[in-house]
Formats: structure tokens, sequence, C-alpha cells
């Protein structure tokens, strides 16, 4: 048995930052071991690209639809330098720096240069497709983790906007020149689905130590609720919470859905404390250990609400199979009882009260066997 996750694809170090990167740390889950040090989940997780297929340096012109979502179980949205729709300049950036334009990846509207053209491309369609795909997965009840710029994407698609962090921040959060070495203490806040799932056995109930964490922009807030795009009003927090901060700048670190199946966005790299992936030190340190298992458990807990939604998706398709197969056997057994094929008839009715309890049985069954019991008393 499998349970897929639908990667979405991007086109940093032509492509290989989505094969190399995004969908090996979502095979690693696979490595994840319980306390006896057996396979944690008994199945297998399976990244799979969105859209399908595709590969390369040139971002896919593809409009997502309902059926790319089709056998997906979760959705997987990476990072990467993409800009945002609604991300807003702050007091301290100048419009017209050009260096500091660079530096937060924005999207030249009228490119000329080829690597312009190319970022263009891949935010014009990326975002689209990300969107879309977002909005498919909520309809269709599937889970959604998103990461470090990917959670920017998530905050967007339920009317969240985000800003570029200010001067005195950026030290704390993002390093051009070596983004790995970005690390910051999180403050878990009580009561949210993302402090529970980390406190597991074996983990502290803490918060974390030192994170991954490289960004150059942040969820806006207001009066500590996800800010909307209209400005001023707090819609966003309406489907979503915050539910992790960064200890010294307050800023926004993870939210999660208030609400039906399970969506995290979460601004550091927890991906990184997979299984062979590069966020696990060599030699871990206390500290660094939990934050490894906590971050894992992120990935434990998504995987298997994604499972959860598989055989519950599995078991109402079951039902619908056999309510088709029995309603079918009545619709035998009528055909047979207006010939006057009695005998016949009710062994039709047998293999339909097999198929389906009949404590179960739809109203178009119920009405369907009220009729057979009108002609077996009239036989006339």
């Amino acid at each position: 048995m499998k349970v897929k996750i639908g990667v979405t694809f991007r086109t940093d170090n032509r492509g290989k930052a989505h094969s190399d990167y995004d969908c090996v740390a979502i095979n690693s889950i696979n490595l994840l071991k319980n306390d006896k040090g057996d396979p944690l989940f008994p199945f297998t997780v399976e990244a799979v690209t969105l859209p399908k297929g595709v590969s390369g340096s040139e971002t896919p012109i593809h409009d997502a639809s309902w059926t790319d979502l089709d056998g997906i179980d979760m959705l997987y949205i990476p990072g990467g330098p993409f800009a945002n729709d609604t991300q807003v300049a702050t007091s301290e950036e100048s419009s017209t720096d050009h260096l500091k334009e660079k530096d937060f990846n924005r999207v030249n509207p009228s490119p000329t240069k080829a690597s312009d053209i190319r970022k263009h491309k891949e935010h014009q369609f990326r975002t689209q497709f990300e969107l879309k795909m977002i909005g498919y997965a909520r309809q269709r009840g599937i889970p959604i983790l998103a990461v470090c710029a990917g959670s920017w994407r998530l905050l967007e698609a339920y009317g969240g906007k985000v800003r570029t962090m200010e001067l005195n921040e950026r030290a704390v959060h993002h390093n051009p020149k070596n983004p790995w070495s970005i690390s910051h203490a999180v403050k878990l806040l009580g009561g949210k689905m993302l402090t529970q799932l980390m406190h597991k056995k074996g983990v502290s109930p803490s918060d974390l130590a030192k994170v991954n964490s490289t960004h150059w922009a942040v969820a806006v807030t207001r009066d500590h609720l996800l800010e909307s795009r209209d400005s001023g009003t707090t819609e966003a927090s309406r489907h979503l919470e915050i539910s992790a901060v960064c200890q010294d700048t307050k800023t926004v670190e993870a939210f999660e859905s208030l609400y039906g199946t399970p969506v995290l966005g979460i601004q550091w790299h927890p991906e990184s404390y997979l299984p062979t992936m590069p966020g696990l030190p060599d030699t871990p340190t206390d500290e660094a250990y939990q934050t490894a298992l906590k971050s894992q458990a992120i990935f434990s807990f998504m995987v298997w609400a994604a499972y959860v939604r598989q055989k519950g998706v599995q078991s109402v398709a079951d039902e619908v199979r056999k309510e088709h197969a029995a309603y079918q056997h009545l619709k035998t057994a009528k055909g047979l009882y207006t010939n006057k094929d009695f005998d016949n008839g009710r062994t039709a009715i047998k293999q339909a009260e097999t198929t389906l309890r009949p404590d179960t049985w739809t109203p178009r069954m119920k009405r369907l066997r009220q009729e057979l019991l009108k002609l077996e008393e009239s036989p006339n």
C-alpha cells in the first residue's frame, strides 16, 4: 500500500531542487523508525511530482485541474525563491533600492533578460498552479503541508498576505550567502494542533531551541491574528491561526487550520531534519535531537492524516460500490417479479441483502423494496 504525496514542481537549479531535494525529503519519510527500531508506517510513502511528469529548468505551463489530485493523499508545497503577489514593503525598505529588490526576489514585470523571463514565468505559472492546487485540496479534504516560502503561498490561498521583513529582523532570519547558517528559537503556542503533535513519547514538552530558518518575508499580523489582503481585516483568521512564533522577533513561524482536514504552514525547514537530509547534525546535542524529533513529528502526523483520509475515501468508495451492486440486484428482482418469476426474484433480493445490510440501504433501495413487496402481495 502507498500513501502518495503530491510535491509541486519548482525550477530552482534546473529542476534539481525539486528532484534532488524536495522529492528526496518526502521519500526519506520511509526511513523514520518507531521506538522499537521498526519502520514507523505499515505502508510506503511516495513523492509524486505535480504537474505529473514535468522536469528540467523550464516552468511547466499547466492549468491546474481537479483531476491533478486524483490518487494524491497529501499536498506538499515546498519553498523556493519566488515572489508573492501580496508581499508589501516595510518602512525600512525603499522600493527604489535595486539591491534590496534583488535580494528579496521581486519579479520584473517587464523582463528582457533570459534569467528574468524565467523568473517571471515561474512566478506567473507556479503561483496560478499552486493556488488552484491548494483550493482543490481543500475541496477534496486532502491534508496540506507547506514549508518556508511555500507557507506564504498557502497563506495567500486563505486570503492572507506577507511583508518584507524589517532591517532589524533580517539578521535573525536572512543570510543569502549562507542560508543554512541561520537558526533561531521558536516558541510554540499552547493548545494548538502543532504543539500537541510534537509532544509525543520521547519528545520534551518545550519550545524549539533552534531551527534552520532563512527567509526575507513573513506573514502579516494584526492584533496577534493573521491579517488579510484587505488591509485592516483579519478574514484569514477565520480559517487559520498562528501556532508558533520566533522567540526574538515574534514573527510568525507556523500557522494551522482551525477546523477540518489538517493544514499546516511552517516557516522553517522541518524537511531538512528527515533521515539523510542536511539539517540532521552529525553529532546531535540534546537540543538538536529534540528539534529533529519535533520536525519529524510534523511529517509523521501529516502522513498519518493522509493515510486516514485515504482509508476513509476507500471506505466510502466501497460502500458506494456495494450500494450500486445491491440496487442492481433489486432491479433484477423487479424484472423477475414483473414476469411472475417470484422464486428467482426472491433469490435476487437475498443477493441484495447479502451485498449490503438492509439497515444501511439508501432511500432509493428502500423505495424499490416497497414496490417489490406490493408486487409480491398482488401476484396477479
